[in-house]
């Protein structure tokens, strides 16, 4: 008897959940590649990397208002270690590691987020649609300030939420 049989919705929750934990190592294993192997975006990437290297140089040039400061607030000391190390490039390096691992606590938070209303396998599912969203793959590998403002607004939706379950602040923080 197959294990996907109707009669056993255990071993296609098991199946679909290793199907799922597979298809997003794999896309974190293309979004790391597609970081390490990428020009700058110019448009986007290119304000805030350079905010953050004025900020690690003490002045910061053309500084665009409009653009939060928080990546590039993020990003600075990593320039300051580059001019200490003398590793050229490395910051640029890094914030796109830092933008992949935004990215890896965005799909985190997201499970979390569906898996207080809905059993795990549907959160996984709601997960993964999120992180299959091509908006996001595609702004995964540069730095930019969409994932952490998606990212924030997600993690204060979700201890919103664990309050207002359990009106206590403490259980807000810890998981259960």
């Amino acid at each position: 008897m197959s294990q996907l049989s109707v009669n056993n919705p255990s071993g296609l929750s098991k199946f679909a959940t290793t199907a799922a934990v597979l298809y997003i190592v794999a896309l974190l294993a293309f979004l790391l590649w597609q970081s390490l192997h990428f020009q700058i975006d110019y448009f986007d990437s290119f304000s805030v990397l350079k905010t953050a290297k004025g900020l690690a140089e003490g002045h910061v040039i053309d500084y665009n208002w409009r653009k939060p400061p928080l990546m590039s607030m993020i990003l600075a000391p990593l320039f300051s270690l580059e001019v200490q190390l003398g590793l050229d490039g490395m910051a640029h390096m890094s914030g796109r590691l830092i933008s992949l691992a935004l990215f890896g606590a965005l799909f985190f938070i997201t499970f979390r987020l569906i898996a207080l209303f809905l059993d795990r396998p549907y959160a996984l599912a709601g997960a993964l649609l999120l992180a299959s969203n091509p908006l996001f793959i595609h702004n995964t590998p540069f730095c930019k300030d969409d994932l952490l403002g998606t990212l924030l607004a997600s993690l204060a939706v979700y201890f919103y939420v664990r309050f207002y379950q359990n009106n206590k602040w403490i259980t807000a923080f810890c998981p259960p």
